[in-house]
């Protein structure tokens, strides 16, 4: 059954692209589209006719049309996310009945060279950590692990942990267990990341310096920070 509904909707999907494509809005609506609070920014990137992702997140979508929307699947239903276009701005009004306005990136909908790439990426270079551990109350013993990623500012990062456990009997270290590597790209607020063995992961850019570099990250909630490196 599962098989049978997700092929009905590739089918769907693909049926309506050429719809999506000649649609006028369709091309106001490709490209990327923020929104922001002052603390945090969401992003909203029409990629085709039948995809987009939102807040890192990729999904299925189709436009209609009377009345407009942007119908956003899941496996088994849909929503409607209604929308008015006015110049740069994108008004949604989501299936709970708020409206949140969106502005359209400036450079989105248009190639974006391999220069201007590694300049987003650039912002994004060291290491950032995050500590976890435990000391026992009635006993000497202790425990601390620490994920530490690395990026190198040209796309490209390690990832390992490194653990210490301590005791009456004791101290052990272990530095840079089962370290990853792979590629990492920055799209507005959200890093994606590719490990060699082709698993993907979307972290978001958490604290951005005025001048562009990146000194905490968050992936769930954990907070990577610069500072908890030193």
């Amino acid at each position: 059954m599962k098989n049978k509904v997700a092929f009905t909707l590739t089918v769907l999907l693909l049926s309506n692209f050429v719809y999506a494509q000649n649609n006028p809005d369709y091309s106001l609506l490709k490209g990327t589209w923020n929104i922001s609070n002052g603390y945090t920014t969401v992003t909203l990137k029409i990629i085709d006719g039948t995809k987009l992702i939102y807040d890192g997140e990729q999904l299925a979508y189709k436009l209609i049309s009377q009345p407009k929307a942007i119908r956003v699947f899941d496996e088994y239903s849909y929503f409607d996310y209604l929308y008015t276009l006015k110049g740069d701005k994108l008004i949604l009004t989501f299936p709970d009945g708020n409206n949140y306005v969106f502005e359209k990136n400036k450079n989105s909908g248009q190639t974006v060279g391999k220069a201007a790439a590694q300049r987003g990426n650039s912002n994004l270079y060291g290491s950032f950590c995050h500590w976890s551990g435990s000391s026992g109350v009635y006993s000497t013993s202790s425990y601390s692990s620490t994920d530490r990623i690395t990026f190198d500012g040209k796309g490209n990062f390690a990832y390992g942990t490194e653990t210490s456990f301590s005791s009456d009997a004791g101290i052990y270290d272990n530095d840079n267990n089962n370290t990853q590597r792979g590629i990492y790209t920055v799209d507005g607020n959200n890093i994606y990341v590719t490990f060699n063995d082709g698993s993907k992961y979307t972290l978001q850019i958490y604290v951005q310096q005025d001048r562009g570099e990146i000194t905490e990250i968050k992936y769930g909630e954990k907070v990577y920070a610069k500072a908890l490196c030193e």
